[in-house]
């Protein structure tokens, strides 16, 4: 049981220098040789935790991706008011970053389309997920649009990406080590995105009568 414990500790360890390392030279640029330095330890070493470097990629963006999408599906479920459940996504999604930090920005910075190319059973189960993180999110939109409280301009996907590209963007400059924590950059992001879905949404809803009284006439 100690072992056990103890190679899976190392494993974090390691797996947060490489994600460090891939954030600050890219995925590409980052060798085995230069993980093992870091993690003090010579290649061979390091081969007993993992394979490589995809082995130690992929085990760090499953660690993020499939516990995010069981939270997304579980907030979209909800049976909360649209705008109550989008806050909390938005917040348990920056929540994630900072917790799992650098490992979600790590892969949002790899070519998306790359990993759409690549026919591996691993990618395809990423990209499943990926697929079910979107969904939970548009879920909310929609709720929302149906109930007149978001704006009725353009689809639920894009309203649902321009959410999600709004959040993923932050992996340019967030830093768990910031002026402001997780949770309270992901309270002024909800404010911004639910400002804007919220007040489109009510003015559509007051401009309605208007526009159907001037049709009828």
């Amino acid at each position: 049981m100690g072992k056990v414990s103890t190679r899976a500790a190392k494993r974090v360890e390691i797996m947060r220098i490489g994600a460090a390392l891939f954030k600050e030279v890219g995925y590409e640029a980052a060798t085995v040789d230069e993980i093992a330095r870091r993690a003090e330890m010579d290649r061979a070493t390091l081969y007993y935790y993992f394979k490589g470097k995809q082995e130690l990629f992929r085990e760090m963006v499953n660690m993020a991706t499939s516990s995010n999408v069981s939270t997304a599906e579980e907030i979209a479920a909800l049976d909360e008011a649209p705008d109550v459940r989008l806050r909390k996504l938005i917040r348990a999604l920056f929540e994630s970053y900072q917790q799992h930090f650098p490992y979600l920005y790590v892969y949002l910075e790899q070519d998306i389309n790359r990993l759409a190319q690549d026919q591996s059973a691993w990618s395809t189960d990423i990209l499943a997920l990926n697929d079910r993180f979107n969904k939970a999110v548009v879920r909310i939109i929609s709720d929302g649009r149906k109930a007149g409280l978001f704006s009725s301009r353009g689809s639920d996907k894009i309203l649902a990406a321009g959410v999600l590209g709004m959040c993923n963007w932050s992996h340019r400059w967030f830093s768990p080590n910031g002026r402001l924590s997780a949770s309270e950059i992901a309270e002024i992001f909800a404010d911004m995105v639910l400002g804007g879905l919220v007040g489109t949404g009510a003015r559509a809803a007051k401009n309605a009568p208007k526009k159907a009284a001037a049709s009828s006439r």
